[in-house]
């Protein structure tokens, strides 16, 4: 994913959201959820810049990454997920990756397709999805959240997914976040990319 960075309120725009409702996630620690899976945090959200020319916002600064990551989170958050598993979510999609090791994905480790941090599966498998079970986030089963490209993507599947986690009924969220991503990256290129 490009490294640019882009001022923070346009990029917000383009995620969905606005900075009111962003800040009131960085000041409740949810979006440390997300930015702790990373080394340098400062390098996806700088810091915010005070004095003469810092501009609304303190001037602050998001990667294409975490422009992602948040529009992942605001399109999950009103879907009965709350913001601090909403961002590590997102953040789990966008700065990990997918080594085929099976460990986000419906089928066993040796079917399991590989997936770049922050990038989607190959094309011939189909469309990446995020699949989580919001009322299974808290269970101690292993993660209810997983990326899986479309070929994948089965009731078959979906089903015994949700019954390795004991759940036998409640609701499936399913995020096309191919479209996502491709909608916020082209978002992106039409803002011109801020300066450190």
């Amino acid at each position: 994913m490009e490294q640019n960075l882009y001022p923070l309120r346009a990029a917000l725009a383009v995620a969905g959201s606005s900075p009111g409702r962003f800040h009131n996630h960085v000041g409740s620690g949810a979006v440390d959820c997300a930015l702790a899976l990373i080394g340098d945090a400062d390098a996806h959200l700088t810091p915010p810049r005070r004095g003469a020319g810092a501009g609304t916002g303190g001037g602050r600064l998001i990667s294409a990454a975490a422009t992602v990551a948040a529009a992942i989170a605001f399109q999950i958050m009103p879907r009965g997920v709350s913001a601090a598993d909403a961002f590590k979510i997102a953040g789990t999609f966008t700065f990990l990756g997918e080594m085929g090791d099976g460990l986000r994905a419906f089928v066993p480790g040796g079917t399991a397709a590989p997936r770049p941090a922050g990038g989607l599966f190959p094309a011939d498998l189909g469309d990446t999805f995020l699949a989580v079970l919001p009322a299974a986030l808290d269970a101690p089963q292993g993660p209810a959240f997983a990326f899986v490209p479309g070929r994948d993507l089965t009731a078959p599947a979906i089903i015994a997914w949700a019954g390795e986690r004991d759940l036998d009924a409640g609701a499936v969220l399913l995020l096309n976040l191919s479209a996502l991503v491709v909608e916020v990256l082209d978002g992106l290129r039409a803002i011109d990319p801020g300066t450190h």
